[in-house]
């Protein structure tokens, strides 16, 4: 079975502050012009190592420690950015970030296009959700719970009646647990089917930087909106 456009699946790293996701279909893994994956090439540098556990074990801590940290830098640029700070000197004077590691953070976040840079202004080059955005976050969670809630009421009951046969549940596999499975083929098959249709911007499109995935930069505290 072909996966692609069958976008179901998401990676994020939480941050204390701001954190980073991509979601798209299952073939565009790794989204290495996507945060956190594109620090993925590190495992492979790391791959000789492995043979000395001690040191690759050492090694594999520095590295996380220190990929963690780029994180957090990369969450504070955007998110000031995304507040109207938006040169290197006024980046200088706001964020509590030493010179070369702010400017490495731009230069990394602008060579994946996370930041696009005009006369020496940067603006963000994907969709970041501020803490300002909380009000419409939460509506649409809401919006979101009452849609599912419905479609769940009309639809799972048939669902579970149609596939009872399937091998999990003759070994007595509870189909609670296999909806999981199931869910993300509707799901997917639903995202597809939007995207496609012009409902909202397709990462499949040709020309599309982000092939099959779409990167977010959002206010970890947007995670605790009620009921999400």
């Amino acid at each position: 079975m072909d996966f692609r456009g069958l976008y179901w699946d998401s990676q994020t790293i939480p941050g204390p502050k701001m954190s980073f996701s991509t979601f798209g279909d299952g073939v565009s893994l790794p989204r290495l012009q996507g945060l956190p994956d594109v620090f993925d090439g590190l495992d492979s540098a790391m791959e000789d190592w492995r043979k000395v556990p001690e040191v690759y074990a050492a090694l594999r801590s520095e590295y996380l420690t220190y990929i963690v940290l780029a994180m957090e830098d990369a969450g504070q640029v955007m998110n000031a950015i995304a507040n109207g700070t938006d040169t290197d000197a006024s980046l200088a004077k706001t964020l509590p970030l030493p010179a070369e590691r702010r400017k490495a953070t731009l230069r990394l976040l602008a060579a994946i296009g996370y930041l696009r840079e005009a006369d020496h202004r940067y603006s963000a080059g994907v969709p970041v959700l501020t803490e300002r955005d909380k009000p419409t976050v939460d509506a649409t969670l809401k919006l979101r719970r009452e849609i599912m809630g419905e479609w769940l009421r009309r639809n799972y009951a048939p669902m579970k009646d149609e596939l009872m046969e399937l091998s999990p549940m003759r070994n007595g596999v509870p189909f609670s647990l296999a909806f999981s499975e199931v869910w993300h083929y509707e799901f997917g098959f639903a995202t597809k089917s939007l995207a496609e249709s012009g409902f909202y911007a397709n990462p499949r499109a040709q020309g599309n930087r982000y092939e099959g995935y779409v990167p977010l930069v959002w206010a970890s505290p947007l995670l605790k909106s009620p009921g999400s």
